[in-house]
């Protein structure tokens, strides 16, 4: 090659070096989240029953005239400060009333329950934008107010939030020390819509651009939604969820959450939903679809299963004794493992495993899936769960 040919590639070879350069910085701007907000908790926790009665009272007062009487503030209250008290935390668009009926059982079992709307909603007028004022900032607001009166209503706090109310009680979680328990439904991180990657620059996009409204349901339009919720979601209402979620991530690199105890009931916690590496480390843990509320022995019954280990029902998932793999969770969850509740659970996931081995079948059998390890896999799992179904119930005899 002559070096007036290699005079000519080199300006080449620097300007691609110098575009490759340019198109990662940009991305790794786009990619990364803007405007995150530092938001720091202010509590101000209600000393007694009393002063918690006159924070709710402040609160129902500014609540605005023309909201729908379901969705004002709810406190069922036992008239006196109680051993538990809990604050229900309803989702983006909806109200009070989506907790209603589950906050009459927690009043009903001795707790004093709180129910507050969140900013800009409840209203009695379906369609306002008024929504689409929602900060990041008034969120986290929001849960320091709750979380102090709840201080005055009980003496242990529990806090539970979905969606929108998911992302602000995890922000309370990783504030608030005198939360015992929070327990996080379905938080709003993202959404399915935008691939986890791409979720901060959708945010930083969505950020500049004018805000719109957007049915939930473009077809059934007003119709699809219940009367006490919103029927159309604001994008910028939902950039600044995401923007307090990112908050919340960022700082819990730096600093582990304050309250107690967090609960999410994975639902399919088992070794073969696990990702290891070489060390046997847990990196990852696959297959989320079942997540919900519930008792976190639910998740140690499931992972204990006798099918996972259906030749040697004494050892957990293959892997060890099941009672060297209940202390191993107990040192590491700090909950107590009731041996009666998790017999309970153990057959409860079993009845749950059947109602899953069933519907393999009858994808199988309606050609939905013609798969063989699906028709073969339904087939022989049925079989073998009725077996330690009925094991399970001689040992209630």
């Amino acid at each position: 090659m002559t070096r007036q040919k290699l005079r000519l590639i080199r300006p080449w070879r620097t300007g691609l070096l110098i575009l490759g350069i340019a198109l990662i910085i940009v991305a790794f701007v786009i990619l990364t989240p803007w405007k995150v907000p530092n938001v720091s908790s202010q509590p101000h926790p209600a000393a007694s029953y009393p002063e918690a009665l006159q924070s709710v009272e402040t609160l129902q007062a500014q609540e605005p005239p023309d909201m729908n009487p379901v969705c004002r503030l709810q406190l069922m209250t036992h008239a006196k400060k109680v051993d538990r008290a809990i604050i229900l935390v309803h989702g983006y668009t909806n109200c009070p009333q989506q907790f209603r009926a589950l906050g009459q059982r927690f009043y009903d079992i001795g707790y004093n329950v709180l129910i507050a709307p969140l900013p800009h909603h409840g209203l009695a007028d379906r369609l306002t934008e008024a929504h689409g004022q929602l900060t990041a900032e008034e969120l986290a607001a929001y849960a320091d107010k709750t979380v102090d009166i709840a201080q005055g209503l009980g003496d242990q706090v529990t806090m539970m939030g979905i969606s929108a109310g998911g992302v602000t009680t995890a922000w309370a979680a990783q504030h608030r020390g005198d939360i015992d328990l929070a327990v996080i439904i379905s938080p709003a991180f993202g959404f399915k819509q935008i691939p986890t990657p791409l979720t901060a620059a959708a945010m930083n996009l969505y950020t500049f651009l004018p805000n719109s409204f957007t049915w939930w349901d473009p077809v059934r339009q007003l119709e699809a939604a219940p009367e006490h919720q919103y029927p159309r979601y604001s994008t910028h209402a939902l950039v600044q969820t995401l923007r307090l979620g990112f908050a919340i991530q960022a700082q819990a690199q730096r600093v582990k959450p304050a309250a107690q105890k967090i609960v999410i009931v994975h639902g399919d916690m088992r070794a073969g939903n696990f990702l290891f590496d070489r060390k046997g480390e847990i990196r990852g843990i696959l297959d989320w679809e079942m997540m919900h509320l519930g008792d976190p022995l639910e998740d140690l019954a499931w992972s204990m299963n006798r099918l996972w280990s259906w030749s040697e029902p004494e050892r957990a998932g293959f892997l060890i004794p099941r009672e060297q793999g209940v202390k191993i969770w107990e040192e590491a969850s700090g909950f107590k493992a009731d041996r009666d509740a998790l017999f309970w659970w153990e057959l409860f996931t079993s009845v749950k495993a059947i109602a899953i081995w069933v519907s393999m079948n009858k994808v199988y059998a309606a050609g939905a899936n013609t798969d063989p390890i699906v028709g073969y896999g339904g087939i022989w799992a049925t079989d073998l769960q009725r077996r330690i179904i009925l094991s399970q119930m001689r040992e209630l005899q």
